[in-house]
């Protein structure tokens, strides 16, 4: 793969297809930022923030001891037996379960990577950040004429909105 420098811009759906394929060839979160010129927190927050759960473990810890335990696997933190499960592929780096190779026999959760729909929450997150109030013209009136005149008059907004609950 090429590197792509790019820093300081917005990942394309180009560059998160990238990150898929660096997933499934076993790279870590700092070989990916160097592929792409980007810094590997920004990595690492872009797989964080899109991973998705697709299986959910039915045991109620994750716990390291459920093969061997003897307490009917009742899972509790308490539990003398209990030892927190942790997986370096999940938990680490990547920081999901595409591309591990104990993917079908892990009972563990299980988080996904997918660009198509990392692309579609971001894009849909910034249309949405642009789109200002979703308001009727009248609530708009209504709104300034309970805002605007204690306004000029040097209230606070804080102060506007105590005497007027109702706005």
């Amino acid at each position: 793969m090429k590197t792509v420098n790019k820093k300081n811009k917005h990942l394309t759906y180009e560059e998160r297809n990238i990150i898929l394929e660096a997933i499934l060839n076993g790279s870590t979160k700092s070989e990916i930022a160097r592929i792409l010129g980007k810094d590997k927190s920004t990595i690492g927050k872009e797989i964080q923030k899109h991973r998705h759960l697709v299986y959910k473990t039915n045991l109620l810890w994750e716990c390291s001891a459920y093969k061997t335990c003897s307490y009917g696997r009742e899972c509790h933190n308490t539990c003398p037996d209990y030892v927190p499960f942790t997986c370096y592929y999940r938990d680490t780096s990547p920081g999901v379960c595409n591309g591990c190779s104990n993917y079908s026999r892990c009972r563990f959760n299980k988080f996904r990577y997918s660009p198509k729909r990392a692309y579609q929450t971001y894009r849909d997150t910034l249309v949405n950040s642009r789109k200002g109030l979703d308001l009727e013209q009248e609530t708009i009136e209504r709104l300034a004429t309970i805002l605007v005149a204690p306004l000029k008059k040097g209230q606070s907004p804080y102060m506007v909105i105590q005497n007027h609950p109702e706005a």
